[in-house]
């Protein structure tokens, strides 16, 4: 119940720091990744989906996105562990597997972030793994 709660204010947050991004014109043809696909040419803010939110706070401010992560991390690991615990191979594979999923897929994404924030969260990830 806790990790669903800092899951929900963290998501929150998140799409509020990143919110920015409309008032950030110069910005929006590096970070309105879901808008570009959505509506091609980006004119104005109100063609800023509010997904890039999240791609614009996960590149200058990443606490919260960490969180976000690092929740959904541990709520996948508690549920594989209820799926498995009978099965101790199975877990640690199940276990070993979402880490190295999550973490490198998240430091991938984000190691073509050209950001000190951005930087700092890749490096977090990977020595994290």
């Amino acid at each position: 119940m806790c990790a669903l709660t800092i899951l929900g204010l963290s998501t929150f947050s998140a799409w509020y720091e990143g919110s920015e991004i409309r008032d950030d014109p110069w910005e929006w043809e590096h970070s309105a990744i879901f808008s570009k696909i959505m509506n091609g040419e980006i004119s104005s803010k109100v063609d800023i989906s509010q997904l890039d939110h999240f791609i614009y706070a996960a590149k200058f401010k990443p606490f919260f996105p960490i969180l976000i992560l690092l929740s959904l991390t541990y709520m996948v690991m508690i549920s594989v562990f209820a799926i498995l615990k009978h099965n101790t191979r199975r877990l640690i594979v199940g276990y070993i597997s979402i880490g190295t999923l999550s973490f490198l897929t998240a430091s991938a994404v984000l190691i073509l972030q050209q950001t000190a924030a951005g930087f700092s969260l890749h490096s977090l990830l990977l020595s994290v793994y």
